[in-house]
């Protein structure tokens, strides 16, 4: 069994293809659906087990976004950011290791809704 997580939800793959053998999780035709995350958690896998990191509130959250150098972030970035939502997507096309779009989309929320 694997287990992995996307943007938006948990899901295990089993090897023998629809059976789901956790209670209360579903076949969605790819994977055992497990739940869906919240859009202020960021998920993570440990050895195999599925957790959720909170990113905090609107008002107070937690800053998890790392990597990114000044220099790249001035030329690759900023500079061919017009508006907020375009400054968002430049960042997320550039991301750096460790980070997910989700590091950044828990922020994007905030600013955009």
């Amino acid at each position: 069994m694997k287990t992995s997580s996307n943007r938006d939800s948990y899901y295990y793959t089993v090897q023998d293809c629809c059976d789901c053998p956790v209670a209360g999780t579903y076949y969605d035709g790819a994977n055992c659906f497990v739940l869906d995350i919240a859009k202020t958690s960021i998920p993570f896998i440990d050895y195999g087990k599925g957790y959720l990191s909170s990113a905090g509130n609107d008002n107070y959250p937690y800053d998890q976004i790392s990597g990114y150098e000044m220099e790249g972030f001035e030329q690759n970035i900023l500079k061919q950011s017009f508006g907020l939502k375009i400054m968002i997507d430049k960042l997320k096309e550039i991301l750096p290791d460790g980070m997910i779009n989700r590091h950044i989309g828990v922020f994007s929320h905030i600013f955009l809704g």
